[in-house]
């Protein structure tokens, strides 16, 4: 069985449901680590007052929930701005810094990406809602994608057959799941679980989590292939070939693996089989530093892949939204009398062969 991302070993889940009508819904989930008292001061480094105002409804958003307090300062723990990126697939991002042995944030850094935001798909309000989703991870919040909420994972959706993007995150203030999640961790009954063991993070006496809010949702493989400028398939040559270190870049660090390519299905070009290369996931784990995301999940030497790559300046290559882009071997199919070989995807489990990918590309 692959390993399971690091973060989920980490992250406290609650299970309580809170009543809207007659229909329940779960609390948003939350992480371990949480803010001292519910209570933060960030400066806002918007580059505008456009950007600075983004920020400052967010604030107040969260502010109105009363669980926790958000106020303006000139603090370097905690900034709120904005940068553009065109090598990334997410439109914001949140860093958040934790002490492992008393679970309160040390510091957190969030960013709205300007590449996305300038498009004129993007409207005020859904630039708002981006903002008011990063804040919710500054609290302490997961991602939500089974309830109404914030904190839904994706800003818009890709219509593989129109072509046409679609809002996709409705609502843009906090609602009564993400309410819901604050009480359980800020409130009256607020229920701290203990930090689950991992070897892997033992030595660390601080983590950083990212966050992104993933600026398209594919719900098909052909809508990622469309969106792709390389996909291949291949096998995983070298796990943790090099680490990307870069003080100026949102995450900071990046875990670079080698992929032999067995199958070129989109994307020609210069790459045939045989040809290795460097793909990079977010995060990664340093000497002092481990930064790690819910959505990655690190590629393993001997691992066969279908990835969806974007190509990156530096002649490397990123997922589109981490593992939403990687498909691995299906284990169902090896056992069957069929040549066709069946991958499935690691987050949303979507299955698909080679032939049937090309094919949809036509």
């Amino acid at each position: 069985m692959r390993k399971k991302s690091l973060i989920k070993s980490l992250a406290l889940i609650s299970i309580l449901s809170s009543a809207i009508g007659a229909t329940a819904y779960a609390d948003t989930a939350t992480y371990t680590y949480k803010l001292s008292n519910g209570k933060t001061t960030f400066y806002n480094d918007g580059t505008n007052t456009f950007y600075q105002d983004i920020w400052t409804n967010a604030a107040s958003l969260w502010n109105n929930t009363h669980y926790v307090s958000m106020t303006v300062g000139t603090t370097n723990d905690f900034r709120a701005g904005n940068t553009s990126d065109s090598t990334v697939t997410w439109d914001g991002i949140t860093n958040t810094t934790w002490n492992t042995s008393t679970t309160l944030i040390t510091s957190q850094r969030s960013w709205v990406n300007t590449y996305y935001t300038t498009l004129s798909r993007y409207t005020t309000d859904i630039i708002k809602g981006i903002a008011t989703h990063e804040f919710g991870h500054a609290t302490g919040l997961q991602h939500n994608s089974s309830d109404p909420s914030v904190m839904y994972p994706y800003t818009f959706s890709y219509n593989s057959s129109t072509g046409v993007y679609t809002p996709s995150r409705p609502y843009t203030w906090p609602t009564t799941a993400d309410i819901a999640g604050l009480n359980s961790k800020y409130g009256p009954a607020q229920y701290s679980a203990p930090i689950d063991a991992n070897p892997q993070l033992s030595n660390y006496s601080e983590v950083t989590f990212v966050d992104p809010s993933w600026a398209v949702e594919y719900d098909d493989v052909k809508g990622l292939g469309q969106n792709a400028d390389l996909v291949v398939t291949g096998e995983i040559t070298e796990k943790n070939k090099e680490l990307k270190k870069d003080a100026n870049n949102p995450v900071g660090l990046q875990t670079v693996s080698e992929l032999k390519v067995d199958k070129v299905v989109k994307g020609q070009g210069d790459i045939a089989t045989g040809t290795a290369l460097n793909v990079k996931q977010l995060g990664g784990l340093d000497t002092n530093v481990a930064i790690i995301s819910e959505d990655t999940t690190f590629l393993q030497s001997g691992e066969k892949v279908l990835l969806f790559l974007k190509k990156n300046d530096d002649g490397t290559y990123s997922l589109i939204n981490e593992d939403s882009s990687i498909f691995t071997n299906n284990d169902d199919s090896k056992s069957s009398k069929s040549a066709i070989i069946q991958y499935k995807n690691l987050k949303s489990n979507l299955v698909t062969d080679v032939d049937t990918l090309t094919q949809s590309l036509k």
